[in-house]
């Protein structure tokens, strides 16, 4: 066998080579084209919210009781909704990790008895964390009986009122563990929405969703209302899931322009 022909026979080890990298390239490319594509149905996705909810803003809202039967679909195209009856803040949940304006804090989610007889948790705003998580706020203000938790309680016969919102499912996230914090007191930290829980801790049968009943440009009117923090996309709009989008696919790019630019070099040298 000649000198040439000795150096012209690949060897096992460069074969290896050739295999790994010709294998990471079809990985790597076929996960920078999925996150691309992932990121575009996000934006198609969040669209589609604000679409729903300019929609549904446009629209009368209607006694939440309306939706029993179809609670799920009402809250995926959030409609406007109405309930009557009386507040039950004596037990009042806090709702971890929530920014505003670059800010931490809570939303603040108070349970609400209906007179038709339903139990339904209303998120009334964001307050700030404050100095120190070891003390949590005080969220009893404008309410004038805390204690009255029942439309029949005895103690005092409270005042109905009918409060306007929009009726919505948030998601679990990322979030892991329980979904309330051990504590012994009231209000209660939670990490994320858990309906069931949150109905066994109250003693009731809760409904599976949430009304926002401040969106976070709505004014204040009255006292039980806190500072608006809810948006229909809860994070960011569809036009960063474009950009997010774009950058997967322009490395994407890069990295087939690399691969078939040194691929190519072999055989141009060679020549």
């Amino acid at each position: 066998m000649s000198e040439a022909s000795v150096e012209n026979h690949p060897t096992s080890g460069s074969t290896g080579r050739t295999v790994i990298v010709h294998g990471a390239f079809f990985i790597v490319s076929a996960l920078l084209l999925s996150l691309g594509v992932w990121q575009l149905n996000r934006a198609e996705e969040k669209r589609t919210m604000l679409e729903l909810a300019a929609a549904s803003a446009a629209a009368p809202a209607v006694p939440l009781i309306e939706y029993q039967d179809s609670l799920f679909d009402a809250a995926e195209r959030y409609a406007r909704v109405t309930i009557t009856g009386v507040w039950k803040p004596k037990n009042q949940w806090l709702w971890d990790n929530r920014i505003s304006e670059g800010k931490a804090g809570y939303e603040v989610l108070t349970p609400f008895q209906t007179l038709s007889g339903l139990t339904v948790l209303v998120n009334r705003g964001w307050v700030p964390v404050g100095q120190s998580r070891s003390t949590l706020p005080d969220v009893s203000a404008g309410f004038d009986n805390p204690q009255a938790t029942t439309i029949d309680s005895g103690i005092e016969p409270p005042q109905t009122i009918t409060i306007e919102g929009v009726l919505t499912r948030p998601s679990k996230g990322l979030a892991s563990g329980p979904a309330i914090e051990p504590s012994t007191g009231w209000p209660k930290r939670v990490q994320y929405l858990d309906y069931a829980v949150f109905g066994e801790a109250l003693g009731v049968s809760l409904v599976p969703a949430l009304v926002q009943a401040r969106g976070i440009d709505a004014p204040v009117s009255e006292a039980w209302h806190l500072k608006g923090n809810w948006e229909p996309t809860e994070t960011f709009g569809p036009s960063r899931h474009l950009g997010y989008a774009v950058q997967w696919f322009a490395l994407l790019i890069t990295l087939c322009f690399l691969y078939f630019w040194y691929g190519l070099r072999p055989a141009r040298a060679s020549k």
